[in-house]
């Protein structure tokens, strides 16, 4: 299902029209905020970075970066409060645009996005399952097949933080002021280890800085930062499945000197975990006529000596009756 989010953003009062920008909507964060009956409440941030100028020769290039917050609600049939949410979102086409504001200045850039939303509901519910059948006067044959059902284990929200230096393309100039870093979670492997999950990838980070360079103000520089993480699980093993989803928390570019950027990261890894098991679930009976001489000579009354195991079930099924009685 999709989503449309329109949000405006408004330049540095200090600005003046806009000539040229250059910008983009780099990431967007969507979480659901409510399940009501028939539709989902979802919540984000759009955010948003642009380099801009008002034209002017002696003036230099400005840049804005912001989030952006949004509500929207979408129709999901059959969705009910109790069940578990599970969410993950694409951004689709995205548009910026200059506007004027109320004093016809183009100082407002209006940022409009499509988002992509995969929402997955799980609800779990106790079923009773029909294991045998029988019938005093017919034969019947039930027909089994396997099926895998699953129960809830564990819902896991884990967090891993980062900490890395990023390699300067331009040592020779002081870095001036940190511009916009952003960056994307590549995982490599993820594993079932003992309690927990195992998962390792790499944060793909870029800063965009400016330098002490007139000609050449503003420089990039990227890094990759390796990690290994567990999140716990207690009592996982190779009869589970899960799915995983990780994310961006948190994102900060520091200069602890002027040349070098410090970056910090927080991942979210967040594990939905099932317990599978094997079950033959009957798919449905086959009757057929029992034989009604065989059903003839069945005795009027049998005496059974109950053995370890049985059930009335087993010896009602045995001998085609519904009534037992007891004795010592």
């Amino acid at each position: 299902m999709c989503c449309v989010s329109k949000r405006s953003l408004r330049f540095r009062p200090a600005s003046r029209n806009c000539t040229r920008f250059s910008g983009r909507i780099w990431k967007c964060a969507v979480s659901i905020s409510a399940l009501k009956r028939g539709r989902v409440s979802a919540q984000g941030e759009l955010f948003v970075f642009c380099l801009y100028s008002d034209g002017e020769e002696d003036h230099p290039l400005q840049w804005v970066e912001q989030a952006l917050p949004f509500q929207a609600e979408v129709e999901c049939q059959g969705c009910i409060s109790e069940m578990i949410p599970r969410i993950e979102s694409t951004l689709g086409q995205t548009t910026l645009e200059i506007q004027p504001d109320s004093d016809g200045e183009e100082r407002v850039l209006q940022a409009e996005a499509v988002l992509e939303l995969d929402i997955c509901l799980y609800q779990e519910e106790t079923v009773s399952l029909l294991q045998d059948v029988y019938h005093p006067h017919r034969e019947c044959i039930p027909k089994v097949q396997e099926e895998t059902l699953e129960s809830l284990l564990i819902r896991n929200s884990s967090k891993c933080r980062l900490t890395d230096k990023l390699q300067m393309r331009v040592p020779k100039n002081k870095i001036l002021q940190i511009c916009h870093s952003d960056g994307k979670i590549k995982i490599d492997e993820e594993r079932i280890v003992e309690n927990g999950i195992e998962v390792t990838g790499v944060v793909e980070l870029r800063a965009l800085y400016v330098v002490s360079d007139d000609e050449m103000p503003f420089y990039a520089a990227e890094t990759a930062l390796p990690f290994r993480h567990t999140i716990e699980v207690p009592g996982i093993g190779p009869d589970c499945r899960y799915e995983l989803q990780s994310s961006i928390d948190q994102l900060s570019t520091t200069m602890p000197d002027s040349s070098d950027i410090e970056a910090k990261v927080v991942l979210n890894l967040n594990a939905l975990v099932f317990r599978r098991r094997k079950e033959m679930v009957m798919q449905y009976v086959e009757e057929k006529d029992r034989d009604p001489e065989e059903l003839q000579s069945l005795p009027g009354i049998t005496c059974y000596f109950v053995k370890p195991g049985d059930t009335l079930w087993d010896i009602a099924k045995k001998f085609y009756t519904t009534t037992i009685r007891s004795g010592n």
